[in-house]
């Protein structure tokens, strides 16, 4: 089984001070940047694109976990193909989801992730699952940071984890939206092992609360 990571969502950051913020990432030792990438299509707000997305990447030196939130082409996901950039990952919900742009993503050696909302059956996976290199199970509706996590989808990281354990595919089990303190033994106990987390990160001054509790979680696995 694969050690738990995290991946604080620079979307959640203080964009104001985000150098400032990027420093305190790499001094803190995050194993990941995850990017939510929006359009105002798929979800109904806008982040950032690929030109902060490189900068971020680039400054930061932090491998990069792209969450694409977007109407898919193999024209719009190229603009992600950057340098630092190693997870991209696509909504099976988003129009324009095919094999053909999983295959595309892994052909510019980038790990492909599959992810899937709240009320998608855990099933939707299954004929890809095989080909991925990631599942993430959104335990929010996405498209707003500070969400609270929906009871429900506990149950869901449980399945997946259930799937991938079937299939014998050891990859990651990412969990995104209203992660926090409070919730992270539920949600690792479930079989999550990469935890994106934003707000909770950023904003209540829990980072190195919860870089210790992975730690530990880690040790004790």
């Amino acid at each position: 089984m694969r050690k738990i990571k995290v991946a604080p969502s620079i979307f959640a950051s203080d964009f104001i001070n985000l150098k400032r913020e990027l420093d305190r990432l790499k001094q803190l030792g995050v194993d990941y940047i995850h990017y939510d990438i929006m359009d105002n299509n798929f979800v109904p707000n806008i982040s950032f694109g690929p030109l902060i997305t490189e900068q971020i990447a680039k400054y930061s030196g932090i491998p990069g976990d792209v969450h694409l939130m977007i109407s898919l082409s193999i024209e719009k996901v190229s603009r992600f193909m950057l340098e630092n950039i190693e997870i991209v990952t696509i909504h099976y919900e988003a129009d324009g989801f095919s094999k053909d742009i999983i295959d595309f993503i892994k052909s510019n050696n980038k790990k492909v992730g599959i992810s899937i909302k709240p009320q998608t059956p855990v099933e939707a996976v299954v004929p890809f699952i095989d080909i991925v290199d990631l599942v993430l199970v959104m335990t929010v509706e996405p498209g707003f940071s500070g969400q609270s996590l929906i009871p429900s989808t506990i149950s869901k990281v449980s399945k997946v984890r259930e799937i991938l354990d079937k299939y014998n595919r050891d990859i990651y089990l990412e969990v995104d939206g209203g992660v926090n303190l409070d919730n992270v033994q539920t949600l690792v106990n479930s079989g999550a092992n990469l935890l994106v987390i934003g707000s909770a990160f950023f904003k209540n001054n829990n980072s190195e609360m919860i870089m210790d509790l992975v730690k530990h979680l880690n040790k004790i696995k």
